[in-house]
């Protein structure tokens, strides 16, 4: 079997119905189906119930995934630095992300809004428990 008949297509080429994503509105988060990975993914989450993943990326974003498919549903910018630890909450409505630019930031599963930033860190945040 060669390479390319067990990668998932390009996302260019899925259509996530629209009843599978996880936002409120397409005003809060960009569309990132025709957006290359250029950026290396260093931090993972799963939700609680299995269904969404959540990567933290070198370039400061955070990408939510549909776990059955691998379809990217949204994109939350706000970090200044790589996204290197990431935590979804209990009721995973809330995603908690740390930073090398030595944040936490809180995020609105469902808007997309980041709802809180705390710093004071002098270096990177690399482990988050929510």
């Amino acid at each position: 079997m060669a390479r390319r008949d067990i990668l998932p297509p390009p996302l260019a080429q899925r259509k996530p119905h629209a009843s599978q994503a996880p936002f409120a509105g397409e005003s809060a988060y960009r569309e990132t189906r025709n957006d290359p990975c250029i950026a290396k993914v260093v931090s993972l989450a799963f939700s609680p119930r299995r269904r969404w993943i959540a990567s933290g990326s070198e370039d400061g974003t955070i990408k939510l995934w549909i776990a059955a498919t691998g379809a990217c549903v949204g994109r939350f910018e706000g970090h200044k630095y790589a996204v290197t630890a990431l935590a979804y909450s209990a009721d995973g409505r809330q995603i908690a992300s740390g930073s090398e630019d030595g944040t936490i930031k809180l995020w609105n599963v469902a808007t997309g809004a980041c709802v809180g930033t705390f710093g004071g860190h002098k270096c990177a945040v690399t482990a988050l428990a929510y």
